[in-house]
């Protein structure tokens, strides 16, 4: 990881404060593996239908910096090749908040397949809300700290760009009502 994060600099300047990781179904699974055992380097990082521990993918490993995490996956249907990202998903989030980590929950009713962003306001990307949590997390923050803390005592729920599935900490999220596209696996 040291060497890819110096390649990766050496080749577009990163800030080395601002590393998070990001995956979708194994990429994500990758992620949190990379989180779980170098996240002394990340600011944060997001899985989309990823997940960690059940039969195929390696459990969670305490690590000693607690980095805010984005978990988002496609409900009790999110199933592909064996993996049930559902309760992967659900067994992450777990060990992040006996761990100490913040973290924002979101999910959808979408099985494998993309989130359903639907943006309120058409200047932001569809996946504001994952720039959003990226930006809003870098390195420098307390451990189990976060913007959307005190965001969320105040105005109730996430900034505007969150869609009403997410919400602060595991098990809170209130599953998407309505059509979908269906599992992309």
């Amino acid at each position: 990881h040291d060497d890819m994060l110096a390649c990766v600099h050496e080749q577009f300047g990163v800030d080395k404060e601002c590393v998070s990781a990001m995956g979708v179904s194994a990429g994500a699974m990758w992620s949190a593996m990379l989180a779980s055992r170098h996240g002394d380097h990340l600011s944060s990082f997001i899985s989309l239908s990823g997940g960690t521990g059940g039969d195929l993918v390696k459990p969670w490993v305490s690590t000693a910096n607690h980095m805010p995490a984005l978990v988002l996956w496609g409900g009790p249907q999110d199933y592909c090749l064996g993996v049930n990202f559902d309760a992967n998903s659900m067994e992450m989030e777990a060990a992040l908040e006996a761990d100490g980590h913040f973290m924002v929950e979101c999910v959808h009713n979408c099985t494998h397949g993309t989130p359903p962003f639907e943006q309120s306001n058409p200047e932001w990307p569809t996946y504001a809300p994952t720039w959003e949590f990226f930006l809003d997390h870098p390195f420098w923050l307390e451990d189990g700290e976060s913007p959307y803390i005190d965001y969320v005592a105040v105005a109730g729920s996430l900034p505007p760009s969150w869609p009403e599935w997410c919400a602060v900490g595991a098990g809170n999220a209130m599953i998407r009502q309505g059509m979908c596209g269906g599992s992309e696996c």
